[in-house]
């Protein structure tokens, strides 16, 4: 009863691969019953659907498991793209316990925590209005593009821009055409950018 009421998903899987328990919150997440989803291979099939992802996921779980076999039995937990029986994707830390050839594993959806993540990402580092980079991104790029510029005798460019009159602009069409303005503007030379470590910022 515990462990079907515990706020994680929860799978237990026999030497075989074969599933002999998932409580509540493991179905919830996945959308599997019992029926179908009865052994490992099928479990790595319907939920990392892309072959690549799959081998790599794997070999990473199994090396997890064979460290755990040799050391105290807990399962390092990490993080995995996962697809549900619906087609959504949630980002699992996935980790357990190894106890003879059984193991335990553990689900803990980290989808949320990530896309905070990221908004906290871009509201640090971007500028709200024009999606380029703010000032403080801007600082650190120019710093570490300096120092691998010198380290590697290579020139670094930097151009500085205005856009004429745009204080004429914003009186005659309004904030709001300004705002467009600059959002236009900002598309055009990002878009104009070839090499990865090229940055525009406001």
């Amino acid at each position: 009863h515990l462990m079907q009421e515990m706020p994680i998903g929860l799978a237990m899987v026999d030497g075989q691969g074969r599933f002999y328990f998932r409580n509540r919150r493991f179905a919830a997440y996945f959308g599997y019953d019992d029926g179908e989803m009865a052994t490992l291979e099928q479990w790595w099939t319907a939920i990392y659907p892309e072959p690549a992802y799959r081998q790599q996921v794997q070999a990473t779980w199994a090396q997890a498991v064979a460290r755990a076999a040799q050391g105290g039995g807990d399962i390092e937990a990490r993080e995995y793209r996962t697809r549900a029986k619906d087609g959504s994707e949630r980002v699992m830390a996935i980790g357990g316990l190894v106890f003879g050839n059984h193991f335990l594993a553990t689900f803990q959806d980290r989808t949320e925590q990530q896309v905070q993540s990221e908004l906290l990402r871009r509201l640090a580092y971007m500028d709200g209005l024009t999606d380029v980079a703010n000032r403080r991104h801007f600082d650190q790029t120019l710093e570490a593009e300096w120092r691998r510029c010198r380290r590697s005798h290579q020139p670094l460019a930097l151009i500085l821009l205005d856009i004429d009159h745009f204080k004429q602009f914003n009186d005659r069409y309004g904030h709001q055409a300004g705002d467009e303005c600059l959002r236009r503007v900002a598309a055009a030379l990002r878009s104009g950018l070839s090499r990865s470590h090229d940055l525009v910022a406001r």
